[in-house]
């Protein structure tokens, strides 16, 4: 049997000796949240496997870099699998959990959500978007169809990652468990669908994150000086 083809090394974020670590991210940089969503709840008894419902953070700075973070908000938790930033729950309890994240990023973090193809994706992004907007939330659609197969998806991410572009801000996932299973779940995706075992709904939210801020110019903010009791060269 052939070995399994890996495109995600977490040494590409991290760095051998951990250089790559972040502890915070860098001020004017733009923010996202990026959600690949599901709408069925996990239900122990009858050993169904949904796939889930996850996402995750992502800044870009003026030099364009790029930051990946947790900051999950408590509710935004899988109590099965024991981890944060992903759950299995219906549509009703899964768009107000989106919400309760929303909150917590604020209204200054972009929400990126896939719409899928045909009326009905159109129609059911439009419904989770009112809902955002309504609060001042501000939500774009993911800019790569999601008919692209996942690995097209994925691989711009890989790339500027393997570049050296892309920087993890680990203290911000709550737990070891949580940030564990987030890098494991992106390395072991080989380009194939999601199965019963084996998900990519974090490798989803990720490359709809990356994807959009990659075509998104991040301008720094300035202010006009004062020159009140100055000439008009400003001294």
């Amino acid at each position: 049997m052939p070995d399994q083809v890996n495109y995600f090394n977490r040494a590409w974020v991290r760095g051998i000796e951990g250089e790559r670590v972040k502890q915070n991210i860098p001020m004017k940089s733009q923010r996202v949240r990026a959600w690949d969503k599901a709408g069925t709840e996990f239900v122990p008894a009858i050993k169904n496997y949904p796939d889930f419902t996850a996402c995750v953070g992502m800044a870009k700075d003026l030099d364009g870099f790029y930051y990946i973070y947790g900051d999950f908000h408590p509710d935004n938790h899988d109590r099965h699998e024991q981890v944060f930033g992903k759950f299995r729950k219906g549509a009703g309890e899964r768009d107000a959990i989106m919400l309760k994240q929303a909150a917590h990023d604020g209204t200054d973090t972009k929400i990126v959500i896939a719409q899928d193809a045909g009326a009905d994706g159109k129609q059911v992004y439009q419904d989770l978007a009112k809902k955002f907007t309504s609060q001042g939330f501000i939500v774009k659609p993911s800019p790569m169809a999601t008919n692209k197969s996942k690995l097209s998806r994925f691989e711009p991410f890989c790339s500027a990652a393997q570049s050296g572009l892309v920087y993890i801000v680990e203290s911000s996932f709550p737990d070891k468990r949580t940030l564990e299973q987030f890098y494991l779940e992106l390395e072991n995706f080989d380009g194939q669908r999601s199965t019963g075992t084996k998900h990519d709904d974090v490798v989803d939210s990720l490359s709809d994150a990356f994807n959009y801020l990659s075509r998104e110019q991040v301008i720094p903010s300035f202010s006009m000086p004062d020159l009140s009791g100055t000439n008009r060269f400003g001294f």
